[in-house]
């Protein structure tokens, strides 16, 4: 799984913790058994630059596009090669073939489990 931006900080003043951030903080939990949170998005950035290494060797992302709505694709997580839940993810723009949740414009998300949302 591709992660961008997350070697050097470069903002200013640091936000709210970003949807697309609470999606990688929901890859971890299930990778590493433990709960993440972050105050600000500065401190989720760090967070997640701690274990890029595990997210990129671990974690393998199948994509999908909605057939019916262009705003919404959807991501099978794999960790160690095991199905674990997939991510309705809806975004800001129209999405192409090309799209991953590393350079998506994610306004909002749902995890479903076993084909229910949770």
């Amino acid at each position: 799984m591709n992660i961008r931006g997350t070697k050097k900080w470069r903002g200013v003043e640091p936000n709210p913790v970003s949807v697309k951030q609470q999606v990688y903080f929901i890859i971890l939990e299930e990778l590493t058994g433990k709960t993440f949170t972050a105050g600000n998005s500065r401190e989720a950035y760090a967070l997640i630059g701690e274990y890029r290494n595990q997210i990129e060797n671990n974690v393998v992302v199948e994509y999908f596009l909605d057939t019916d709505n262009p705003y919404i694709f959807y991501s099978d997580i794999y960790i160690d090669k095991q199905y674990r839940f997939t991510i309705e993810s809806i975004c800001r723009e129209p999405v192409g073939y090309d799209i991953r949740i590393d350079i998506a414009t994610i306004k909002s998300f749902k995890i479903h489990e076993n084909n229910a949302f949770v």
